[in-house]
């Protein structure tokens, strides 16, 4: 698995900012998060990868996401997690952005 030193992944400063304070937190954030390729992709595939990397994210976290929505047409999914969650998932080799679902 993609750790976070292989992680090419962009993240929006919002979103840095939110799991920065979320250390401390117990309150969810909610992260959109963009496929690699995904214009490439069939949406098929695009929602099963979705759905395998939530699946995986979750065994290593030891927790599922409170809720999530794959896009499958548009390659991305947005998820409400906790922080080690949406940590992990910024550092998964699928994903190729990530940033906060709410922007100031």
């Amino acid at each position: 698995m993609a750790r976070a030193r292989d992680s090419t992944a962009k993240v929006d400063p919002e979103l840095r900012r939110l799991l920065s304070d979320a250390k401390a937190s117990t309150e969810p954030i909610e992260a959109v998060f963009t496929l690699r390729d995904a214009a490439k992709r069939d949406p098929a595939d695009l929602e099963k990868t979705a759905r395998a990397l939530i699946e995986r994210v979750a065994a290593a976290t030891g927790a599922p996401p409170k809720d999530f929505n794959i896009f499958r047409n548009l390659g991305s999914l947005v998820v409400c997690a906790d922080r080690a969650f949406v940590q992990r998932m910024i550092e998964e080799k699928e994903i190729a952005s990530a940033i906060a679902n709410r922007q100031p």
